[in-house]
């Protein structure tokens, strides 16, 4: 094997190595993303309630 071949062939394992550095950076960014929706989807209804309860009290407190 001469040795153009094997820089060739290192080129091409450093090239996959790249790739599957990229493949795992994307992976953790879509766990990131996947773990922040579930937390709003967790949060949102406490916010809602919140919000209508604390309407509630306003609307009460001005016409009573």
């Amino acid at each position: 094997m001469t040795e153009i071949e094997m820089d060739r062939f290192r080129a091409e394992i450093q090239k996959l190595f790249d790739d599957a550095a990229r493949s795992r950076a994307e992976a953790a960014k879509f766990q990131a993303e996947a773990t922040k929706i579930m937390t709003e989807q967790k949060w949102y209804p406490i916010a809602i309630g919140a919000g209508l309860f604390g309407a509630i009290a306003a609307f009460v407190k001005l016409f009573l």
